[in-house]
């Protein structure tokens, strides 16, 4: 095929609120050089929960995968104990690209007294004295754990995590006042990201949650789909209810500290 050349595609879509396209298309194929796009995975929300001898977290990939490598993934204790992960131990979103991690052990696996998340160690080379970094507590990616469906590996990827105790952490008691047959409840940062979510509970506590400020979202789920819907204005629909928790003085951020536990927090449509 010639560069002027093209080839007309009949193009129909419909949007969340039914507004409709019906057009055709023309697309043109020129010769250039594409430069690949770089395969970047990180690591999200990664927590060790020592008290329940629990490890949650989230890996986001910049493409989708095809292949990972299980051998290369581990949660290193120290250099006698590691945690391996197999296939039931995560849950994938292709949609969003985002792999899920919830892995249980034997906590009796973690040393008693584990306060140093970075603990230097000394060792002697040319005779003079260095330090090195621990490898304990360290959540480990291999080279090549994951490769994309454009066949390209990820790098080594090693971060350390010292495993909470339960005085490190808090507890948030929640209450729910509804009629609404369908709903679900979500934990957010200050800056809107889902930490963890409870659908059609009425009291129940978020646990283990660092120090930080959170906020509590209410969503009235209509249609049972497990999702926020925008309406649809042709249809006369309205969007799905949204409710913050906000305390007496109208404030939406709850800040918590270690070793607390706060609540039940009301919050009602």
């Amino acid at each position: 095929m010639k560069n002027k050349d093209s080839v007309s595609i009949h193009f129909t879509g419909k949007d969340s609120i039914d507004n409709k396209i019906d057009t055709t298309l023309y697309a043109k194929f020129i010769q250039r050089d594409v430069r690949s796009e770089k395969f970047d995975v990180s690591v999200n929300n990664f927590n060790v929960i020592g008290s329940k001898g629990l490890i949650q977290g989230e890996l986001q990939f910049s493409k989708p995968l095809l292949a990972l490598n299980f051998d290369s993934i581990f949660f290193q204790i120290d250099s006698l104990q590691k945690i391996s992960f197999t296939n039931d131990n995560i849950r994938w979103d292709s949609l969003r690209n985002q792999l899920f991690i919830t892995k249980t052990f034997d906590k009796a696996l973690l040393p008693k007294e584990n306060s140093e998340t970075k603990k230097k160690v000394p060792f002697r080379t040319a005779g003079k004295q260095k330090t090195k970094q621990s490898t304990n507590n360290q959540f480990y990616l291999g080279n090549a754990a994951f490769v994309s469906i454009e066949l390209d590996s990820s790098k080594n990827i090693v971060n350390n995590y010292t495993p909470s105790k339960l005085e490190d952490t808090s507890i948030l008691l929640i209450e729910v006042q509804t009629k609404a047959p369908h709903f679900f409840v979500q934990l957010l940062t200050k800056d809107y990201k889902i930490m963890a979510s409870r659908t059609n509970t009425k009291r129940f506590n978020f646990e283990d949650l660092k120090p930080g400020d959170y906020q509590i979202r209410l969503i009235i789920d209509e249609n049972n789909d497990g999702k926020w819907n925008p309406g649809n204005f042709y249809k006369n629909q309205e969007p799905e209810a949204v409710i913050f928790y906000r305390n007496e003085k109208d404030v939406k951020l709850i800040n918590l500290k270690a070793n607390w536990e706060l609540g039940p927090l009301l919050i009602k449509d």
